[in-house]
């Protein structure tokens, strides 16, 4: 879903003026864009923006299967993106120091006022770490620094796991991203970091909170439960003998867990 994301995101972006149906983009307009295609090819990203500001299918568009109504959308369209100042970099596997280095130089030359990274897990850490946890830990903060650094916004899109797939609403959360494995606490009103502390590895499950105490289980298998406060404290850790994917029940003091092969029912300490 790389692709349909960065698609839909810069379809939303103010520097290329919402390109959505019955929206066009204003002649010589907008503000600086960069982005750091990881995943798409250059070309292959041109083509879904063309798709989109022409208001054709971008498949059809592909195998050149256009009408002529169409095909006099699509020049307009190659006129109106002409003008928006758009810089892409395709360059694939590249260190977050990379691209740390390239955006900075774009705001000096070109000027940039939007930075997408596409996607943050197609990015490496600028050194070997021990598991790839602490390698996103780094590569998400060197973002967020840069984001201050240049003044700018940076969206940096994220594959997530399948467990938005088995909600209802299909509606993505925080301990969705994938090779994330920190847990942090936002204050609610303001958003400010009260605390973060990495204390499992990747999770594809969401946390669950009962009771003033968090329960959450990473896809190895680990358990931990942690306060819910504004000051970080564990209250107690496990370990499963198999990795988990599931969502964790509460009740009763006791958490209930499916595994691979089993469900495992974990009460508290004596």
């Amino acid at each position: 879903y790389g692709g349909d994301a960065l698609d839909y995101c810069l379809s939303r972006a103010d520097p290329v003026k919402r390109l959505q149906p019955g929206n066009r983009i204003p002649h010589g307009r907008g503000n600086p864009v960069g982005i750091a295609s990881l995943e798409m090819g250059r070309m292959e990203l041109v083509y879904r923006l063309l798709a989109s500001e022409a208001e054709v299918d971008s498949m059809r568009l592909r195998l050149n299967l256009i009408t002529e109504r169409e095909q006099s959308r699509i020049v307009n369209a190659v006129g109106d993106l002409s003008e928006v100042p758009m810089y892409i970099d395709d360059t694939a596997g590249l260190p977050i120091s990379e691209i740390r280095g390239r955006a900075r130089r774009l705001q000096i030359e070109r000027g940039l006022d939007l930075l997408i990274v596409d996607y943050i897990q197609l990015v490496h850490g600028s050194r070997r770490y021990d598991n790839r946890v602490m390698e996103m830990s780094e590569i998400s903060g060197t973002l967020k620094e840069l984001s201050q650094e240049l003044n700018i916004p940076v969206l940096a899109i994220s594959q997530l796991s399948r467990a938005v797939e088995q909600r209802p609403t299909h509606r993505p959360q925080l301990a969705d991203l994938r090779d994330s494995g920190t847990m942090t606490c936002l204050e609610p009103v303001t958003g400010k970091v009260l605390w973060q502390e990495r204390i499992i590895g990747p999770s594809f499950s969401s946390p669950v909170c009962v009771d003033g105490r968090i329960y959450c289980v990473s896809r190895k298998g680990e358990v931990v439960v942690v306060k819910a406060a504004e000051k970080f404290e564990l209250l107690a850790r496990n370990k499963l003998p198999e990795g988990s994917h599931a969502t964790p029940a509460v009740a009763d003091g006791r958490m209930y867990l499916r595994t691979y092969h089993r469900l495992i029912c974990i009460g508290a300490a004596k």
